[in-house]
């Protein structure tokens, strides 16, 4: 194997996979081939189709990647740093937080077995 292939397969055997936004890489040759390696972040990220170029950190860094689209932080595209989106759990998170992380309120995403209530509160269910 040489390559992207050989890449692609050495990230399969690390991290048991590999997906945009989710394979750790050092170059593009780590990612599947619908990505490049964004290098600020060691993180494979979505290329737009067509545009001004990939969406990434220094093209969408106050949100994530959808799609090769720049989303704003939100419940359903939550990211931050042109990363791909991720969509949080509505019954565990309200809100997407300022590091791109899902959380209930201010405070992290509830737990198995507890849902985000109102202001943020994770209660038992």
């Amino acid at each position: 194997m040489r390559g992207r292939a050989l890449g692609l397969a050495l990230c399969a055997a690390a991290l048991g996979g590999c997906g945009v936004g989710y394979a750790r890489c050092s170059a593009d040759a780590h990612c599947p081939p619908e990505a490049r390696c964004d290098t600020v972040h060691s993180l494979c990220v979505a290329v737009q189709p067509s545009g001004p170029g990939p969406c990434e950190s220094d093209t969408c860094p106050g949100g994530c990647c959808a799609g090769g689209v720049c989303k704003n932080p939100s419940v359903w595209t939550c990211g931050r740093a042109g990363v791909a989106c991720v969509e949080c759990d509505p019954l565990r998170a309200d809100r997407c937080g300022g590091d791109g992380a899902c959380q209930c309120g201010a405070g992290a995403v509830c737990q198995s077995g507890q849902r985000c209530a109102g202001g943020g509160v994770c209660v038992n269910e």
